[in-house]
């Protein structure tokens, strides 16, 4: 049924979601941190300095694509179930 596709996709979007709160963001602040020190010291050029930016940018940026993907399921839901909530 479509519910049952929607909870899945809710599932999956959490999981991923998760990942990136309990894991990926917090590892995308180390990989700044120590590119900032080790651009800083003079131990990476810029060129490496950079694309560690681009990576940790990515990372960013997919965090809140899952964010998306997870209010998107959740909307998903909300209409099959028929729920509506007025501002």
């Amino acid at each position: 049924s479509q519910y049952q596709q929607a909870y899945q996709s809710y599932l999956k979007s959490k999981d991923r979601f998760d990942y990136f709160n309990n894991s990926a963001l917090s590892n995308a602040a180390l990989i700044l941190k120590n590119s900032r020190l080790a651009y800083q010291n003079g131990e990476i050029g810029y060129t490496e300095y950079l694309l560690n930016l681009k990576q940790v940018n990515t990372i960013q940026e997919n965090h809140l694509l899952a964010m998306l993907e997870l209010n998107q399921s959740i909307n998903k839901i909300e209409y099959l179930i028929g729920y509506s909530q007025t501002l």
